[in-house]
Order: structure tokens, then sequence, then C-alpha cells
């Protein structure tokens, strides 16, 4: 849907599933997030010039239980048709959703992907392995469990000859 050539602009609450969809699709947004990744999100696009808020981010940044919009709204309709209208007028909305279209599907996207999956499929996954990096973390994480038991250690040893030292008197 996002993809017919007379989608022009659409709403999202900003969820990273749907972002990526708007941007893949090359769409502006008008970004309405509540809770979690979303507001996050909503900053890039705006960032990014591929879309508006249509509430403020302080206030998708709120308990999502504060930030019920649906029962106490913090927009009206004519805030909604202004910025529609500001995403569907300024040609830089479209010219910058293209553009990051463009460089997201510069990357492989989907095919890359797949790629990566039938590889790891096919073929497993010990070539992504970095096993000097998981060799040297091993030793590290031996040092530390050694220093660790020592500071215990020497903690039992102080704690037991206070304790000695209090008995004898």
């Amino acid at each position: 849907m996002l993809s017919h050539p007379g989608t022009k602009a659409g709403l999202s609450h900003c969820g990273f599933g749907g972002t990526l969809e708007f941007i893949n699709a090359g769409v502006p947004l008008l970004c309405l997030p509540h809770f979690g990744d979303q507001a996050m999100n909503a900053e890039l696009i705006v960032e990014r010039q591929i879309g508006e808020l249509l509430i403020p981010i302080s206030k998708a940044r709120n308990k999502y239980e504060e930030n019920l919009t649906y029962n106490n709204p913090v927009f009206t309709q004519l805030d909604i048709k202004d910025k529609f209208s500001k995403l569907l007028t300024d040609e830089c909305y479209q010219l910058k959703a293209k553009q990051v279209q463009i460089q997201c599907r510069s990357t492989g996207g989907r095919k890359l992907a797949c790629d990566t999956v039938e590889t790891i499929y096919f073929g497993g996954s010990e070539h992504l392995i970095d096993f000097d990096y998981h060799k040297k973390m091993k030793k590290i994480s031996c040092c530390n469990n050694l220093l660790l038991f020592t500071i215990i250690a020497s903690f039992l040893v102080a704690f037991t000859w206070l304790l000695e030292q209090q008995l004898k008197r």
C-alpha cells in the first residue's frame, strides 16, 4: 500500500517496523509516537526532514498512560490537516524521503538480509565469529573471576581475624 504511486504521505506511531516501511517506500510521514522507541524514531524522521510530529516530542516521551492522546488529545483536526498539507505541498519532504529511500536501498536491503540468512543456514555462522576476541574476553573473564575470588578470600580472612579479636576480649 505504501509503495502505491498514489500514496503521498501517511500517519504512523513510528515503531521500528512501520518506520522502515515508510522509508523503503520513500513516503513522508506524520509521526504520532506513544512509547518505547517511537519518540526516538520520530525525532530522527523529523531531523532528516522526511516527516512532521503531530504532538510535541516532550509529550511523546512521557509514560504511555500519561500520553493517551486519543482520550485527551493534544492536537485538533486542523493540526492534522495543516501537518498533512505541509507534507504534501513542501517538496522538501518528498525529495528527502526519496533520498533516504535510495540510501537505504543502496545498502543491499532485503537481498543482503536474505543472502546473509541463506549463507548462515547453508554454511554456518563460524565466519561471523571473532574467535580471537572471544579468547581475549575469556582470559579477561578468568582474570576478573580470580580477582573477585582473591577479594572475597581476603575479606573472609580479615573478617575471621576481627571476629577472633572480638572473642578474645
